[in-house]
């Protein structure tokens, strides 16, 4: 695996131009949002809902479709599964269908009564339809079921149409890396 610093606010304030020295070059600028949930208003979640199944574990055709949906290049494909594979909290893999055919894909995480949202994923061909917007709010529900009363994702800075639907669910900034 390649060695990625992810430098947040508490970093030192050297330790970007020690990285550089080292060689390190700067990747991904990223911001970490988070949502008080029993502050969110739930509306919409009715909509999609039967188009939305949530496992507890990655099925090989979840792992398949997601990593298609993603673009995971064959040689990290195998790296991917194995963290799959290895998260222990209680964790929801969601798969969203039309007309059969699943078209998005993510993954929520929760321990200690927190929701993490990961790998929100929808394919090309069904972008700007309300498939992300119908997995977030799924999977925001079952960390709600789950005992979670916050959520936090992770979020590529200049992703704005991600970022866009994230503040419009109530997600607010809470630092970049």
């Amino acid at each position: 695996q390649p060695v990625i610093f992810r430098l947040t606010p508490l970093a030192q304030h050297e330790a970007d131009a020690t990285l550089e020295a080292a060689g390190y070059t700067p990747l991904d600028p990223s911001l970490v949002m988070n949502l008080p949930l029993d502050e969110m208003n739930m509306a919409g979640t009715k909509g999609h809902v039967s188009d939305i199944r949530i496992d507890p574990a990655p099925s090989a055709a979840w792992r398949d479709g997601f990593s298609a949906a993603n673009g995971v290049s064959s040689t990290r494909r195998l790296l991917h599964d194995n963290i799959l594979e290895s998260i222990r909290p209680q964790a929801g893999f969601a798969t969203f269908y039309v007309s059969g055919a699943p078209v998005g894909y993510g993954l929520a995480v929760t321990e200690n009564g927190v929701t993490g949202l990961f790998d929100i994923v929808v394919s090309i061909a069904a972008r700007g339809r309300g498939v992300g917007r119908a997995l977030t709010l799924a999977l925001l529900q079952w960390g709600r079921n789950a005992g979670a009363n916050e959520a936090y994702l992770q979020v590529m800075a200049d992703n704005t149409v991600a970022r866009n639907l994230y503040e419009s669910l109530g997600f607010t900034e809470a630092y970049r890396y």
